[in-house]
Formats: structure tokens, sequence, C-alpha cells
């Protein structure tokens, strides 16, 4: 799961929080709270992430460089052909979201 920060995003932080409980936390036998979810007697579901620790590390991600549009693309087509913008190299962007 992706989050971002601000807007909301994919995931905002109130979906995130409420994932993150669904996942590793289930009813007491007698239903009146909460425990983390157990594999077997005593072997506790590993706990995720805070989003504060979630964010920190997709903040470190290097996105990767950004290239112009205009300068890369363009080359060769007529003015009214041209347009601006930005966009990064997908193969590489990729490769590091997946090295996180």
């Amino acid at each position: 799961m992706f989050c971002t920060g601000g807007g909301g995003g994919i995931a905002s932080k109130q979906k995130y929080l409420s994932i993150k409980s669904s996942l590793s936390m289930c009813k007491n036998e007698n239903g009146a709270g909460r425990k983390h979810i157990e594999f077997v007697k005593r072997i506790p579901v590993p706990r995720l992430f805070t989003y504060q620790k979630l964010m920190e590390g997709i903040n470190q991600i290097n996105i990767g460089e950004l290239h112009d549009v205009r300068q890369v693309l363009c080359q060769g087509l007529s003015e009214e052909n041209q347009v601006n913008g930005k966009f990064r190299n997908l193969l590489q962007l990729l490769l590091k979201m997946a090295q996180f």
C-alpha cells in the first residue's frame, strides 16, 4: 500500500490506520476488547509500521531524475506539436520502488 501525505492520496492516514488495525487486531475471547492476532499461542503477527514511520520511509525514496518532455521527446517536431512537461524513466522508478 502506498500512502501520500497532505490531501489523502492513495490511502489517507485514517484509512491506513484502519487497515493496520484490522490486519493486526481481533476481539478478545470475551468480546469486550481487542488484542493482537497470534499465529499460534504467544506468537503474535508482526506489527505493521506506524503511519509516521511509513511516511518517513516513503519520503526517503529517491524517485529518480525528472526529464523535460520538450527537450527529450519533442526533437524534430514542429512548434505547434511540441508540449511542455516532465517525466521520469518508468523502469528506473519501478526498480527503486521494488528496492523499498
